[in-house]
C-alpha cells in the first residue's frame, strides 16, 4: 500500500463569465492558477459511457474545465473523499496526490484539462488512498 503524503484538496475555481445575446464567454487568467499551465488535453466518452482517471499524480497539478454537459469528479486524498458535481463552465483544481475518477452524465459530455507537467507515467499513482491497487484508464 503507498502512503499518500497531506496534500491540499481540490477546490472550485471561478471562471469570469460574460453574456451576452451572442452567446456566453467563460474566462481564466493563468496568472490566478498556483502552476503554469505546460500540457492541455479533453477527455470525452465515445461509445459508452466509462469512468477515467483512477489515478492521482505525484508532482502534476490539474485544472479541469466542465467544457459540455456534466460529470462526477470523485477525489480522495489521505484525509478526505469528496463527489463534485461539474456542471457546463465549472471547474475542478485537483493539487497532486489526491485520486481522481471521472464520471460522465452523458456521451455529449466533456472535460479540459490544463496541467502543469508533460505526460510522465512514472507520475501516476494508481492506488488510492488506503486500499490496494486499481486499474486505471
Amino acid at each position: 500500500m503507498i502512503n499518500y503524503p497531506d496534500t491540499i484538496s481540490p477546490y472550485a475555481i471561478e471562471l469570469k463569465q460574460i453574456s451576452d445575446q451572442r452567446g456566453n464567454l467563460s474566462v481564466l487568467s493563468f496568472l490566478d492558477l498556483p502552476f503554469t499551465p505546460i500540457r492541455f488535453f479533453n477527455i470525452s466518452p465515445k461509445d459508452s459511457i466509462q469512468p477515467r482517471g483512477k489515478h492521482a499524480h505525484k508532482i502534476c497539478w490539474q485544472l479541469f474545465i466542465s467544457t459540455k454537459g456534466s460529470s462526477k469528479i470523485i477525489w480522495e486524498n489521505s484525509q478526505t473523499t469528496s463527489i463534485e458535481l461539474l456542471s457546463e463552465g465549472d471547474s475542478l483544481l485537483v493539487p497532486p496526490w489526491n485520486w481522481c475518477e471521472i464520471n460522465f452524465d452523458t456521451l455529449n459530455s466533456s472535460i479540459s484539462v490544463f496541467a502543469s507537467h508533460l505526460f510522465d507515467t512514472a507520475d501516476y499513482v494508481t492506488e488510492r488512498p488506503n486500499s490496494t491497487a486499481i486499474e486505471t484508464r
